[in-house]
């Protein structure tokens, strides 16, 4: 996404339809408009996700608890002048509840703490602020993912989107809808 790394490879996605081009498909066949929208980047990462919904027009915040991915994304979201992605150093399960956000991204996440109390705190909150979607990456035990979340939370219906592979892993990308 910045000059300076033009020739760097992909290490995730380098063929077919990436997870990015996968929701903008999703979004754009469900006419969901972004702009103005607040969006959750739960377990953000390096802020990937919330740099491009930021660049569709959403007001993202990205939350991000390990210090070691939480400071390089604030470095790459200035460097790629998103300054205006929300950043927050905490764990997700210390998400004030009353915050509201129309859509909470999640990838490979959840899959560290099924059936602990962190799991069934984190779910919980993502289903207290997430007021219309959950965009949802699995981790390697998809299928008990995915009931783990239904049972837990106030999410209706899912949608699975494709298969992935990231961090040797088959995992499946999908949203959750109340």
């Amino acid at each position: 996404l910045h000059p300076n790394f033009i020739d760097y490879p992909c290490m995730r996605e380098n063929y077919g339809m990436t997870r990015l081009m996968t929701l903008c498909k999703y979004i754009y066949e469900n006419s969901i408009e972004l702009t103005g929208k607040k969006v959750l980047d739960a377990g953000s990462y390096l802020s990937y996700f919330a740099q491009n919904f930021s660049r569709m027009g959403a007001n993202v915040t990205s939350v991000e608890f390990d210090s070691a991915k939480y400071e390089p994304a604030c470095a790459i979201n200035k460097m790629l002048r998103q300054d205006d992605v929300v950043m927050i150093e905490n764990g997700i399960e210390e998400l004030s509840p009353n915050n509201r956000y129309s859509i909470t991204i999640m990838t490979a996440v959840l899959n560290w703490h099924l059936d602990s109390e962190l799991g069934k705190k984190i779910i919980n909150i993502i289903n207290l602020v997430t007021e219309d979607y959950l965009i949802w990456e699995s981790g390697y035990a998809i299928e008990r993912e995915k009931q783990f979340i239904l049972d837990n939370s106030s999410f209706k219906k899912y949608t699975r989107l494709q298969s992935t592979f990231g961090t040797g892993k088959l995992r499946e990308l999908g949203v959750f809808s109340k």
